[in-house]
């Protein structure tokens, strides 16, 4: 048990204390570094929104709290399936160059700032 315990403490410690490196070209690294940023707000932001659909804190609008929570999620899935498919048209655009992964990552990213800016001017 206790050299389970001190395998466990070596590499907690191991990952804490190491930089992560990307096997990838450093460009992509960069542009996947700055989505999965992006998308961690994003779902940072929705995880908030929904707090406050619970919290009840929409009831000035009028509007039943189940019919605001249901069109946020019907509307976010929709957004997904659209900005996937977006940025896939991007990928497909520039697929004949060396870029193209670096492109439709960066069209991930912007599209998700983009959604988290229009999420929280609508619903903070």
């Amino acid at each position: 048990m206790n050299r389970i315990k001190t395998f466990v403490f070596a590499v907690a410690a191991f990952c804490c204390f190491s930089p992560l490196a990307c096997e990838l070209p450093e460009e992509l690294c960069s542009a996947l570094a700055d989505y999965e940023l992006a998308d961690s707000d994003l779902n940072n932001t929705y995880r908030q929104i929904m707090q406050k659909i619970a919290a009840d804190e929409f009831k000035d609008y009028r509007v039943a709290k189940a019919d605001i929570k249901d069109s946020l999620v019907k509307g976010q899935r929709a957004w997904l399936k659209y900005r996937d498919a977006n940025c896939e048209a991007y990928y497909t655009l520039f697929s004949g160059g060396t870029s193209r992964n670096v492109d439709r990552t960066q069209c991930l990213t912007e599209m998700t700032n983009t959604r988290i800016q229009l999420l929280r001017q609508l619903y903070f």
